[in-house]
């Protein structure tokens, strides 16, 4: 008798455990979802704005374009990009590759020796295929390039955005 009251007890507190452990996974998993929902319904919301793309480069079968976009971020300052797209119109694969550089406000030149890593381009495009940048994802990469704070609440330094860039080195294989 003894010993079936220390388990009942020690059930209760077990069973107590298990639904506060159950009411966290819940309530962490919703807050989970929500926040990838968000994260989802802000990169949805840009695609369906209208975009105006510019032409960069063109040929017979490869066109590059950019356009300028803000990102709808969770956390943080929103921001508008440089947005890349490459577009493969070839019957075959074709590589692409390009150095990004630009000169700020004050005339200063960002990677134009062209050894950022970081800002080099390099992929191989299906035939028939085309890829774009997105400013809402969280890594960014050389197809969207930052170019300005554009959030009222950024108290940052006052310049506006690249004076101009390019895409140097520029190969198709």
């Amino acid at each position: 008798m003894f010993r079936k009251s220390i388990f009942e007890k020690n059930n209760k507190t077990i069973r107590y455990l298990y639904l506060l452990f159950l009411g966290f996974f819940i309530f962490g998993n919703s807050v989970s979802v929500s926040s990838q929902n968000k994260a989802i319904s802000n990169s949805i919301k840009n695609k369906k704005e209208n975009v105006t793309w510019t032409t960069y480069y063109n040929s017979e079968k490869i066109k590059i374009q950019y356009s300028y976009q803000e990102d709808n971020p969770v956390h943080g300052y929103k921001g508008e990009y440089i947005i890349f797209k490459v577009i493969n119109n070839n019957k075959e694969n074709k590589t692409i590759s390009w150095d990004f550089s630009a000169i700020d406000q004050d005339g200063k030149c960002f990677n134009c020796d062209n050894n950022n890593v970081e800002v080099h381009f390099e992929k191989e495009l299906l035939a028939k295929h085309n890829i774009t940048g997105n400013p809402n994802n969280i890594v960014k990469g050389p197809l969207t390039m930052f170019n300005r704070f554009t959030d009222e609440q950024y108290k940052g330094s006052a310049k506006i955005g690249w004076e101009s860039f390019s895409l140097n080195n520029v190969v198709i294989k």
